[in-house]
């Protein structure tokens, strides 16, 4: 199944996902939009809980490019509400 769709079936499901990009550091996820850039980029806008964040503020939303090495879904894992806004 491709990347795209594993996010869409963790947002759809509320399922937290768990992805990794080539850094090979880890981060957990609660997947809310799937969307196009200007490039036809697709990119994922996420509220990180955990995980590797070179900013070091989590949790926190993000926006994440759909190229990582992999991702996997926490099926035991859920959330439930929306999560605050920061700023």
């Amino acid at each position: 199944m491709a990347i795209r769709d594993q996010l869409m079936q963790a947002m759809n499901s509320r399922n937290l996902a768990q992805i990794v990009y080539d850094s090979n550091q880890t981060r957990i996820v609660a997947p809310h939009a799937i969307y196009y850039d200007e490039e036809r980029t697709i990119l994922a806008d996420a509220y990180q809980l955990s995980g590797y964040s070179h900013k070091r503020d989590l949790p926190s939303w993000r926006e994440f490019k759909c190229g990582m090495r992999s991702l996997s879904l926490t099926p035991s894992a859920r959330f439930r509400v929306p999560h605050a806004t920061t700023g």
